[in-house]
């Protein structure tokens, strides 16, 4: 779960794989795994994304 997005980061911009870059907010968005990711989508309905949950 390592920051790779938003205002003042220093550091790594991207995620290795399989992880996914995920916007949060403008201070913050975070490497999420697919099964993560389909998780959070549960939690969060409406973001709307297209993304296969197995």
């Amino acid at each position: 779960w390592g920051q790779c997005g938003g205002i003042g980061l220093i550091g790594p911009t991207v995620c290795v794989s399989p992880y996914t870059c995920r916007y949060s907010n403008p201070y913050y968005s975070r490497c999420l795994s697919q099964a993560r990711l389909c998780s959070y989508l549960r939690v969060l309905p409406h973001i709307i994304l297209q993304v296969t949950c197995i």
